[in-house]
C-alpha cells in the first residue's frame, strides 16, 4: 500500500492508499492497530477496489495535535480531503471498521448516510456499549477518574481482582483491562484513544432508520470463539432490518482480519 499523509489544522493524517478498482473502500483499524492492518485484504481486491485506510488518531503514524476530541463531522471533512487529494470520488463508499474501527465507521454513516453505499464491519464495536466504557468516556466523573487511575492505578488493580475473585466482572473484562493496564504507556495510551475518540456514539433507532430509508446493505463478520466483541449486539441490531443486514460468523477470535478469513470477507464485500 502506498502512503500518504494529509496536513490537517496542526496534525499529520497518515493513511495507506492501494489498488486501482472503480469502488472506494476507506477502511479504519481496530484499537492499537493501524492501516497496515488492512494490507493482506488490500493486495487482494485490487482490480475491483480502490482501498484507503486511515491511521485514527494517536495511532499509526498519525501524529494528532488537536488535543483530545475528534468529532465524527471533522473525520469525513479528513476523509473527503484525502479522497480529493487521491482524485478519488466523495460519495458511493464502501465503508469498512474493524473492532473500535467499526464504532468509527458506524458513526460516520449516522453522521453524512448519504456518502456511502456499504457497510462492512469486522467485529465491530458499537453495536454493544460496555458500562465501563460508558463510565470512563461519557461521564465527567468516570473520564476524570480514569485519567487519574491512569497515574494511580492501584486501586483499580485491586477492585479488578476482587471483582473477578466474586465473578462480578467476566474473565474476557478482566483480561482486556489487565493487558491494557500494566504499565504506565499502556495506560496513558488507553486514557489518549477512548477520551479522544468519546464522540463516536451510536444510536440504535437512528441507524436502523437511516439503514432502511437509504437501503444500504450492512454485513456484521464476527469471529465463531471472540470473547472481546461478541455477535449478539449484531443480532439484536438486526431485527427489523433482516432485509438490508446479513451476519456472518467466521472460526476464529477476535482478529477475523486474517489470510484464512479473506475469501468470506471479499464476498461479503463483492455481494
Amino acid at each position: 500500500m502506498q502512503p500518504g499523509f494529509l496536513l490537517y489544522k496542526s496534525s499529520q493524517i497518515h493513511y495507506l492508499k492501494s489498488g486501482n478498482g472503480k469502488q472506494v473502500l476507506v477502511a479504519f483499524h481496530g484499537y492499537s492497530d493501524s492501516a497496515k492492518s488492512f494490507d493482506l485484504l488490500a493486495d487482494k481486491i485490487g482490480n475491483d477496489f480502490t482501498v484507503v485506510a486511515i491511521d485514527l488518531p494517536f495511532h499509526g503514524k498519525t501524529d494528532w495535535k488537536e488535543g483530545l476530541t475528534l468529532h465524527p463531522a471533522e473525520l469525513i471533512e479528513i476523509m473527503d480531503r484525502i479522497l480529493f487529494d487521491l482524485s478519488l470520488p466523495h460519495s458511493n463508499i464502501c465503508l469498512m471498521g474493524f473492532s473500535m474501527g467499526g464504532r468509527v465507521a458506524l458513526s460516520l454513516f449516522q453522521t453524512v448516510p448519504s456518502k456511502f453505499n456499504k457497510l462492512i464491519l469486522l467485529a465491530p464495536d458499537g453495536l454493544h456499549i460496555s458500562k465501563w466504557y460508558w463510565l470512563a468516556t461519557q461521564t465527567y466523573f468516570g473520564n476524570a477518574l480514569f485519567k487519574f487511575t491512569s497515574k494511580y492505578p492501584g486501586w483499580f488493580f485491586s477492585m479488578l481482582h476482587a471483582g473477578r475473585k466474586i465473578k462480578l466482572i467476566k474473565q474476557n473484562v478482566y483480561k482486556f483491562s489487565l493487558s491494557s493496564m500494566q504499565n504506565k504507556k499502556l495506560r496513558d495510551d488507553l486514557y489518549t484513544r477512548w477520551t479522544a475518540l468519546r464522540k463516536f456514539t451510536t444510536n440504535f433507532s437512528k441507524l436502523k432508520s437511516l439503514v432502511i430509508s437509504h437501503m444500504v446493505p450492512v454485513r456484521l463478520i464476527y469471529g465463531e470463539y471472540d470473547h472481546i466483541i461478541r455477535a449478539n449486539g449484531g443480532e439484536n441490531f438486526r431485527n427489523g432490518i433482516e432485509e438490508y443486514c446479513k451476519i456472518s460468523k467466521l472460526p476464529c477470535g477476535h482478529h477475523v482480519l486474517v489470510s484464512k478469513n479473506l475469501e468470506d470477507i471479499i464476498n461479503h464485500l463483492k455481494n
